[in-house]
């Protein structure tokens, strides 16, 4: 056998070839879904007048804390805005307990990583996660509602939401739904593209016995391990589904999935940093303590569930 021909054998009986096959695989199965998402956060993006809402909640105190927490599931608005904005519109005078409610509620789902969880699983885990984004958002609500009083205002010398220059020339909402839907489809892009192939490295270099120990058979501590791995392991909402999905076909049960979709995008380093420069620690210890205990609750009841 001629040496190059050797060569493509080998290749095309490696774990290099089998990785790369699956990840077009993957990505063949799930790239509808993420263009029909970034769409939609990008029509979002563009006609959200995010002033209007600002001055909407600082004049109207009483905001439902179901309505905050229903806004924060739908709202593809990133973290890097919500909580600036959140701490600025408490120091003027906003009640605590339906900024929490939006803030605990956002970074479990958005338009996008709905769609992602539909293709990748079904949409009955989407619809799970939406649902326990938005109870745990209320509870969150009223838990701060009730504890307003004792956890302290946030200290002037805080940072808060710095405002952006307005563009030379005006934009039409065409250009900015443009210009969004480029910004939302690089980012996911890049971040989508690495998860895919971690998650066929998965399928090709971890077995069904190693997920069975860690996330399977259903018991407790898989959905207490599942939470505290989104902690460090969390990165991007559509570069973790992927490699759950991966998981997921290898033994790791539905609710050490969807306590990994709660824990890991609440607790986040770069969420957790910018919510300590908004608000004080208590806060900040209270929203983690109720976010790991909800991911480790709804988990476990979803695995009970048939």
């Amino acid at each position: 056998m001629h040496y190059p021909e050797t060569l493509i054998s080998r290749f095309l009986h490696s774990y290099t070839y089998n990785i790369l096959i699956d990840s077009w695989k993957l990505f063949a199965s799930l790239w509808i879904y993420l263009i029909v998402g970034i769409f939609l956060t990008a029509l979002f993006q563009a006609f959200l007048d995010k002033q209007k809402l600002s001055d909407w909640v600082k004049r109207h105190s009483h905001v439902s804390i179901i309505g905050a927490a229903a806004f924060g599931v739908i709202s593809p608005l990133g973290t890097y805005i919500c909580l600036p904005m959140a701490g600025s519109l408490y120091r003027k005078g906003t009640p605590l307990a339906p900024l929490m409610a939006f803030l605990v509620a956002s970074p479990i789902l958005n338009p996008t990583i709905f769609m992602l969880t539909v293709g990748a699983f079904s949409y009955e885990m989407a619809l799970v996660r939406l649902f326990t984004g938005i109870l745990l958002g209320v509870i969150g609500g009223y838990l701060f509602r009730y504890l307003d009083n004792r956890v302290g205002k946030i200290s002037m010398e805080e940072s808060v939401m710095p405002d952006r220059k307005k563009d030379a020339v005006e934009r039409t909402l065409i250009q900015k739904f443009l210009k969004e839907f480029k910004g939302s489809a690089l980012y996911m892009l890049k971040y989508f593209s690495i998860a895919i192939v971690i998650a066929a490295a998965i399928k090709n270099l971890i077995t069904t016995e190693q997920v069975d120990w860690m996330l399977g058979s259903g018991s407790f501590m898989s959905v207490v391990f599942a939470a505290g791995a989104g902690i460090p392991l969390y990165s991007c909402g559509g570069a973790a589904i992927p490699v759950l999905y991966q998981l997921s076909e290898l033994g790791m049960t539905k609710g050490a999935v969807l306590a990994f979709f709660i824990s890991g995008p609440s607790t986040r380093v770069s969420n957790l940093v910018i919510m300590k420069s908004v608000f004080n620690l208590r806060i900040l210890a209270i929203y983690l303590g109720l976010v790991l205990s909800g991911s480790i609750l709804f988990g476990f009841i979803y695995n009970l569930i048939p």
